[in-house]
């Protein structure tokens, strides 16, 4: 669990030490299902998830051992408005405090994978959404993203922590927020192979663990013909959902032009959207009016379950834009 000393006499940070030792023993893969990713980095951030999660890539890349890493946040924080609105404020914080955490500054976890020679990170990292569209009554598809709120990690099949808990530091530290959560370790095991494992290729595998990340990939995903989940290490499963989750965002821009978006790089590219768009759509998130969507609602057939990428380069021309005036105590205070 989390607690302060407000709530239960001391500080308690159990459910951070977790999350970290499992980063750190894991052997093959870690899924992580998550609302925020805050830490450390130029967000400022006290909770050592970041540190655990560089280490450990850095430990596989030396190694030169399979190891994957699979994180899934919202495509935006849950709050009103949209981001460029003057009442926006706390979602830029947001967004700010999290590139910062992923990919922006020399403190973030892409430029620590740099720094230690891991030149391409993609090999063993990816961040995802998820986005979902149905029809309307008048036969207008229509477009959202699916809000991520679990807060979740899976590691090798093995063991797991479900709870209440966010990635920053007002869940995790154990002076803010009072979380709760399980750590679950299974001890129904079967063997599966594995290719690239030691002994033989086989690796032990937990009931509950498979059968949780199945159910969770098989929403995330939807049918694929021919697909196979079963080694979440493997490059080829790393590279298939990767090339699902690049051909769904591909298709969203071209039918929607959804944002956020890895083409609308700055707050003035976004405010010259808003401005020519012709029509409103139902969600505030997309910018082609009604002729165009319908013009290219042939390709929504191609879209496979709910997978797309999560847009790193988002607004990253404007990242300092995204909270002005705004101090590293003041967004620790706020949002750490």
């Amino acid at each position: 669990r989390s607690s302060g000393r407000w709530s239960n006499g001391r500080d308690e940070s159990s459910i951070q030490a977790a999350y970290c030792h499992l980063i750190k023993h894991a052997e093959r893969y870690i899924y992580i299902e998550n609302q925020f990713f805050i830490s450390g980095g130029k967000a400022g951030g006290k909770n050592r998830i970041l540190d655990a999660l560089v280490m450990r890539i850095i430990r596989a890349f030396k190694a030169r051992r399979p190891f994957k890493v699979y994180i899934f946040l919202p495509l935006f924080p849950g709050m009103e408005g949209p981001v460029d609105s003057d009442d926006a404020k706390p979602i830029r914080i947001i967004m700010y405090l999290q590139y910062s955490t992923i990919v922006r500054g020399k403190k973030s976890l892409y430029s620590r994978l740099h720094a230690a020679g891991v030149d391409c990170p993609e090999s063993y990292l990816r961040f995802y959404s998820l986005r979902t569209w149905e029809m309307r009554a008048d036969g207008l598809p229509v477009t959202e993203m699916v809000y991520i709120h679990s807060k979740c990690i899976i590691v090798d099949d093995q063991a797991a922590v479900i709870g209440s808990a966010n990635i920053n530091d007002r869940s995790m530290v154990g002076n803010h927020d009072s979380e709760v959560a399980y750590l679950i370790r299974d001890t129904d095991e079967f063997e599966e192979i594995r290719e690239g494992s030691g002994n033989r290729g086989k690796v032990k595998v937990g009931k509950f663990c498979r059968q949780l990340r199945d159910q969770l990939l098989a929403d995330i995903l939807g049918p694929v013909p021919g697909f196979n989940t079963e080694d979440l290490a493997s490059d080829t499963t790393f590279d298939s959902i990767y090339k699902i989750a690049s051909l769904n965002t591909s298709l969203y821009d071209a039918i929607f032009k959804v944002i956020p978006s890895n083409n609308v790089q700055s707050l003035e590219t976004l405010k010259r959207l808003r401005t020519s768009r012709k029509s409103q759509l139902v969600t505030p998130d997309t910018f082609a009016d009604r002729d165009e969507v319908l013009e290219n609602d042939d390709l929504l057939s191609g879209i496979r379950g709910l997978v797309v990428v999560f847009p790193l380069d988002f607004l990253k021309e404007s990242h300092q834009d995204l909270c002005p005036g705004v101090g590293q105590r003041e967004l620790r205070q706020l949002f750490g």
